[in-house]
């Protein structure tokens, strides 16, 4: 809130101006949830069309499919050998693996 007080006066004068900037603001101060989709490609795909399909506006899905090559910072474990797994995230904190859709559903709807 600090941040976005320090352009209070720019805004005020021009606030179609500064639509990004408020938008970026609110997604640091309330950042989505993140679901981690890894494993067979298809499998993750339907995963992703399911969740996608439901109007979520604080859920982000990343479909990582079966990358084996992923950045250090989204890589939860080894490679799936076979199906798909989610990782179901918010903030710096993440459940722990789900491997059914009808789970993963069951834990964006309790989380807040």
């Amino acid at each position: 809130r600090r941040t976005v007080a320090l352009f209070a006066p720019g805004i005020e004068a021009s606030p179609g101006g500064h639509s990004s900037l408020l938008a970026a603001a609110g997604l640091l101060e309330s950042p989505p949830a993140q679901v981690l989709l890894q494993g067979d490609p298809a499998l993750c795909a339907t995963w992703q069309r399911a969740l996608e399909a439901r109007y979520r506006p604080g859920v982000q899905v990343l479909n990582l499919g079966n990358d084996g090559d992923l950045p250090a910072g989204l890589a939860k474990g080894p490679p799936v050998a076979s199906g798909a797994v989610a990782w179901v995230c918010r903030r710096m904190t993440c459940l722990p693996p789900l491997r059914a859709l009808d789970a993963i559903e069951s834990a964006l709807a309790s989380t807040p």
